[in-house]
């Protein structure tokens, strides 16, 4: 019954969807120059002992999109593999400052192979994108997105994220950032209380007023952040898989999503990085209700909070 319902998935990274094959065709495709030249090396690349190396990874596979019309593969898999999910609708969340900034590719020009990859699946799943301001790329270059987002909105650009490495890059440091981007009309979420504490996602609330939180698991920290999140009605974007290979959790048991959820904080399930992280929306269901952590009713609850909490007007 789960498999056959409709699905939304609300944090899942575009650069995060490139399977270990196309990673390989964009290699060849763009005649990089590295020492990985095989199907098999490539998938080597795919485990990680902490959190750096998966940066290490998402680093070396957003260094082989070389082109703008990389994007229009990437988007075409990632759709794929979305639908043969009965994911009907999906907020992909894209980081432009690396590719136009750092490697001088044209905005617009990704958008429209994004957008040309979306026309050939329009009829079965509902696109929109989140716009990641990056941390690491600082604040200029934040308020330079900012101003290339607002210029996009016919892209079906519905929201601002922030990502990247929140202990370096502390929410306050984007405060302006997310009052711009309300003005301009946007929805926001960021990525708090993954790696950094429950301060951070308290930050997150209180200062950028973010409208979702991308993980956000910390907060089981916190009783007073946890009736901020259920007072408020502010959802968390939880990716379980995401976690546990992250080493952030040791089991899906010792997660704390069921407690989040008895605590009444309210919950979307994702993917983040599927191909990173081998998994995708409909084994986060499984591996949930398999381990017992979950009922079936309450996987229905939570996969509606999906279409619920999106940032689709």
């Amino acid at each position: 019954m789960l498999n056959q319902l409709p699905k939304a998935e609300l944090h899942i990274h575009l650069e995060g969807c490139i399977s270990p094959k196309t990673v390989l065709r964009l290699i060849q495709r763009n005649k990089i120059e590295t020492e990985i030249q095989t199907l098999k090396q490539v998938r080597n690349l795919f485990h990680y002992n902490d959190f750096t190396d998966f940066l290490k990874a998402f680093v070396f596979v957003s260094n082989c999109i070389q082109s703008e019309s990389d994007f229009e593969i990437i988007t075409q898999e990632a759709l794929a593999n979305l639908i043969s999910q009965n994911i009907t609708y999906v907020e992909f969340i894209f980081s432009p400052p690396i590719f136009i900034f750092y490697k001088n590719l044209n905005y617009f020009k990704i958008l429209e192979n994004i957008w040309k990859a979306y026309g050939t699946f329009a009829n079965k799943i509902k696109m929109n994108l989140q716009i990641d301001l990056v941390r690491n790329c600082g604040e200029e270059m934040g308020f330079k997105t900012l101003e290339l987002a607002k210029k996009s909105k016919e892209f079906n650009v519905v929201g601002i994220n922030l990502g990247g490495d929140e202990l370096q890059f502390p929410a306050k440091m984007f405060e302006r950032h997310f009052l711009i981007a309300k003005d301009f009309g946007f929805k926001t979420s960021c990525h708090a209380g993954e790696w950094g504490n429950s301060q951070s996602i308290k930050d997150a609330v209180n200062l950028l007023k973010a409208d979702r939180i991308g993980h956000g698991i910390r907060s089981i920290e916190d009783e007073s952040l946890i009736e901020l999140l259920v007072r408020n009605e502010i959802p968390l974007e939880v990716c379980p898989t995401s976690n546990l290979e992250t080493k952030i959790v040791n089991s899906y048991q010792q997660h704390p999503i069921r407690e989040l959820y008895d605590k009444g904080v309210k919950i979307t399930l994702n993917s983040d990085d599927p191909s990173f992280f081998k998994t995708n929306l409909q084994n986060e269901i499984d591996v949930l209700f398999e381990n017992e952590i979950f009922s079936e009713k309450e996987l229905i609850e939570i996969l509606q909070n999906g279409f619920k909490y999106s940032f689709e007007k």
